[in-house]
Parts: C-alpha cells; sequence; structure tokens
C-alpha cells in the first residue's frame, strides 16, 4: 500500500487584467493541456505497477481556472465531478493552513489538489525529501510549477495525515 498526494497546479489562463484574478477562466490551449495532463494522471493512477489506490479527496481551489481545471482532469480520472471539494482556503490560504487541512483528511490514501502558484510548489518542496526525490522533479517545484503540472508525492508507509517537511518522496513533476 502506498500513500500519493497529487498536487496540480491550474491550467493556462487568460491574461490578468480582463476581468477579476478570482474569475479567470482558462483558455481554449489551457483545456487542451488539462485534458493532456489528465490523461497523463489517469495513466499513472490506473497502472497497476504504481500501486494507487481509488482517490479518497480531490480538492481544488474555488477559483474558476482552477475549478474548471479540476473538471476536466477529474472526468479523465472517471471521479465524480460532485465529489470534488473546492474550498477558499486553496485560493488565499496561507501554506500552514493548507497543510492542516491535508494532515486532516481521515482516510487518505490518494488525494488530488488542484490550486494556485506559489502554493502547489510551496507545498510540495515542504513535504519532498531532496534525499529520495527524483532530483530534476524537487529541483523543478523549487523554482514554480508551470501552468499546468502535477507533482506527485507519495510514501510507502506512512499516512498522508503524518506527512511533514522532508517526509516524502517526489516521484516525478509532469
Amino acid at each position: 500500500m502506498s500513500y500519493n498526494l497529487f498536487l496540480i497546479r491550474h491550467s493556462k489562463t487568460e491574461h490578468p487584467g480582463l476581468r477579476p484574478d478570482f474569475e479567470r477562466e482558462i483558455t481554449h490551449i489551457g483545456v487542451e493541456k488539462a485534458e493532456e495532463l489528465g490523461s497523463k494522471l489517469a495513466g499513472i493512477i490506473s497502472d497497476g505497477s504504481n500501486n494507487i489506490d481509488p482517490i479518497d479527496y480531490f480538492l481544488c481551489s474555488d477559483a474558476i481556472r482552477a475549478t474548471k481545471t479540476a473538471e476536466i482532469i477529474a472526468t479523465k480520472l472517471d471521479y465524480n465531478l460532485d465529489e470534488i471539494i473546492d474550498t477558499h482556503l486553496l485560493y488565499e490560504g496561507e501554506s500552514n493552513e493548507i497543510i492542516e487541512a491535508i494532515n486532516s483528511l481521515s482516510s487518505n490514501k490518494t488525494v488530488v489538489i488542484v490550486g494556485h502558484e506559489p502554493i502547489i510548489s510551496r507545498l510540495a518542496s515542504f513535504f519532498a525529501n531532496p534525499e529520495t526525490s527524483k532530483e530534476i522533479a524537487y529541483n523543478m517545484v523549487r523554482i514554480g510549477m508551470s501552468a499546468p503540472s502535477v507533482s506527485w508525492l507519495q510514501s510507502e508507509d506512512l499516512p498522508i495525515s503524518q506527512w511533514e517537511k522532508d517526509s516524502v518522496k517526489l516521484v516525478d513533476l509532469l
């Protein structure tokens, strides 16, 4: 059994200034890129050799661009859209508040989160152990994640509710 957290930065958006930040939509290219990322993620999750359980929680920021990205990816994962939990915490929350929220999830073998930079890469950098993580992925999340991308964090024996700084492997950055 393994415990997996997929931290996803929302897809490509409209230019800032066209509408309020919270209401920014993803572009046509953003839709295509989110579909591609969703397909890659579906392949990883369904590949039996990766030892990934079905998704327990799928959370996303309540900003339009994150919600739309989450819906596209969830569809590719055959995840029920009505079960996506949208929260303003992922839009304006601080790292420590989000870490606390992640750690408070009960049954949590597999969690997917769609949010924004810089918080998504900060979370990945916080949890990832540089000694056990894929080096190039670790270095990239420390710089920041492009839109859209996903950091895949995994522990073979430590439940997500017990993750802390430098405690798990950053398997890859897609």
